[in-house]
Order: C-alpha cells, then structure tokens, then sequence
C-alpha cells in the first residue's frame, strides 16, 4: 500500500514539473530499491513508451544509470548523453529536492 502511494506522489511530482511537462506525461511509475519503471508519452506520440532505470540519491542529487527504453534510437540517445546528464541537481529544480527526499 505505501508503495502505491509512493509512486503516485513520485508521479504527480513528475508531471507537475514544468521540464518534464514540456515533453512528456508519466502514466505509470513503479520504484524498487534502486531501480524504475515507468510508462510515458511524448508529447506529439500516440503510443506511450517503457523506460528501465537505476537510481540512486546522494543528498539532493539524483544519480541515474543504466536507461533502457522501448525504441532503440531513444536508447541509443540515453547512451550518449550518459555523462552529461548521470547526475541531477534537484535543487535547480524548486521544491523538487525537499519531495524527493520524502518519497525515496
């Protein structure tokens, strides 16, 4: 039951984000112990996707790895991109940290 609502708090905190809303809307979030899942649609798309992460947090910094998606080009991007964006600020980000750090 915790687990529920931990993972609607953790999406309606995505979705309210305005970066996040900008591209995309998270259907579905499921967390355990390091790792997620999610469902979302791209703004523009008719069909959503699946995303596998890891996660990990150290203070109020987000750490991500090892991003799988269900279409290969958006894979291959996160493969690219690994280094700039494996570790996530949240305080740029508003109340986001103080949330997270509540959630995780």
């Amino acid at each position: 039951m915790l687990d529920t609502i931990r993972n609607q708090g953790i999406k309606y905190m995505l979705n309210s984000n305005t970066a996040v809303n900008k591209i995309a809307q998270i259907l579905d979030i499921s967390l355990k112990k390091g790792t997620a899942n999610l469902k979302i649609l791209l703004k523009g798309e008719n069909e959503p996707m699946h995303v596998s992460l890891n996660y990990a947090f150290e203070g109020k910094i987000l750490s991500v790895s090892n991003v799988k998606t269900d279409r290969e080009w958006l894979s291959a991007m996160a493969e690219l991109f690994k280094d700039r964006y494996s570790k996530i600020d949240l305080s740029k980000h508003g109340k986001l940290a103080d949330i997270a750090g509540y959630l995780f």
